[in-house]
Order: structure tokens, then C-alpha cells, then sequence
């Protein structure tokens, strides 16, 4: 998703002994878009009911 541009990477700060460090992540405009529209297509994957199901989307 970073390298595709829907995402970006930020790592921990400070130093944290007795293991890794963490990243964080957080889409993009382009990725929230992608996400929307990905919804959109597939209601169910992101568990949500179409109209057509009695659903409110």
C-alpha cells in the first residue's frame, strides 16, 4: 500500500528496549479514495448489508 501510494509510514520515535520498533500507518488521499470505492463494490467484505438486503448504505 506504501509503494502503491495509498499509504504512508511513520516510524516509532524514542527507543523502546526488549523489542522492534512500531510503525505507523495512514492512507492517503488516494488510499481513502480506494478504500471508498472498494466498499462500494464489495458491501460485504466490510460487513455491511446492501438496500437490496434491508441494509442503509
Amino acid at each position: 500500500m506504501v509503494d502503491a501510494g495509498w499509504a504512508t509510514r511513520y516510524e516509532e520515535s524514542g527507543e523502546h528496549p526488549g523489542r522492534p520498533k512500531r510503525y505507523y500507518y495512514e492512507l492517503t488521499a488516494v488510499g481513502q479514495q480506494a478504500a471508498h470505492q472498494a466498499k462500494e463494490r464489495k458491501p460485504r467484505l466490510f460487513g455491511l448489508r446492501s438496500a437490496a438486503e434491508g441494509g442503509a448504505l
